[in-house]
């Protein structure tokens, strides 16, 4: 979206369609005023925070930090930003839980998650995101309670319906409280923004059970944050360039490693300011091409600005 603060463009959004709105300034979820007065504390620094690296420092000082996946309860909650995340947590815990248990992938006492909104046998309706439980199995056929009904599911159509509840998204979490203990994921990727942060943590009743992943899936690269910020940087110049029209193919267009290398190559700007993945800009050099390779050069972030020549998000 090319507009200079994607949330302030957003609050007025809303504000235009809701104009009579209640803003609740204490978070009261967690129960004890330590906890209580400890959120306050967090939300004041967020608040305050001039990056997203202050607002990691916050996590850090008062989270608990989990470098493994074997050492994440299979009874706890993982919050992610992307299903792609949560899907390797499913599976992964998943696993684990049918091994330590000896149980079978289905078993009764197990808790599912409506994967999508719709009506099994034309009669019995899922909700996306609603908690369900299988009371019990008889032969091929789970039979599913949502607290006030229970309905027949054939095992093999389990997966169409609902999907496994070690992971959710942080955006089918919003407004609700969780009581178990908390692992939040994906803190680093390029959308997880203040905000999304601020909702993960602020699902807990108790900040004593909030965790923080710092390690990597399996299957997954522990991504440098360097390569985070890349990545995003690409992802706002990619959106510009759609929304002005100017058509780019894949292969020619900016990548993270020609930022680095050319980065580790250049050094030093033209007004001779070092350059470093704290103060560089990408510079194209005819602005009605897009950001390609052979289009774009590297300066410092003064220069860049002060030929308001593009604009950048710096978060």
């Amino acid at each position: 979206m090319n507009v200079p603060n994607t949330k302030e463009y957003y609050k007025a959004a809303i504000a235009s369609l809701f104009p009579n709105q209640i803003t609740l300034k204490e978070n009261k979820r967690c129960v004890s005023p330590v906890d209580r007065n400890r959120m306050k504390e967090i939300s004041d620094k967020f608040k305050s925070a001039k990056s997203k690296q202050d607002i990691l420092k916050v996590l850090f000082d008062n989270c608990k930090s989990v470098w493994s996946l074997d050492k994440v309860s299979t009874s706890s909650l993982s919050i992610v930003y992307t299903n792609h995340c949560g899907n390797i947590i499913n599976e992964k815990m998943h696993s684990r839980r049918c091994r330590e248990e000896n149980v079978e992938k289905y078993f009764a006492g197990l808790k599912l998650i409506g994967r999508t909104s719709a009506f099994i046998k034309g009669k019995y309706h899922v909700y996306v995101n609603y908690v369900y439980e299988i009371e019990r199995i008889e032969d091929n056929t789970a039979f599913i309670s949502d607290l006030e009904t229970e309905f027949p599911v054939e095992i093999s159509e389990l997966d169409a319906y609902f999907k496994l509840p070690y992971a959710r998204t942080c955006h089918s979490l919003q407004g609700l409280s969780v009581k178990e203990e908390i692992t939040i994921f994906e803190f680093n990727h390029p959308h997880a923004s203040l905000d999304w942060l601020y909702t993960a943590i602020t699902r807990t009743t108790d900040l004593s059970k909030v965790s923080i992943f710092r390690g990597s899936l399996p299957g997954e690269p522990n991504l440098d944050t360097r390569v985070i910020q890349i990545r995003k940087r690409i992802y706002q110049h990619k959106q510009a360039d759609k929304l002005a029209g100017r058509r780019f193919d894949e292969a020619s267009y900016i990548t993270v490693n020609w930022v680095l290398s050319t980065l580790g190559a250049t050094q030093y700007c033209g007004c001779e300011q070092s350059l470093d993945i704290t103060n560089y800009s990408v510079d194209r050099l005819n602005n009605a091409l897009p950001h390609t390779k052979q289009n774009c050069r590297i300066i410092c972030l003064p220069c860049n600005l002060a030929d308001k020549k593009d604009y950048e998000i710096n978060f």
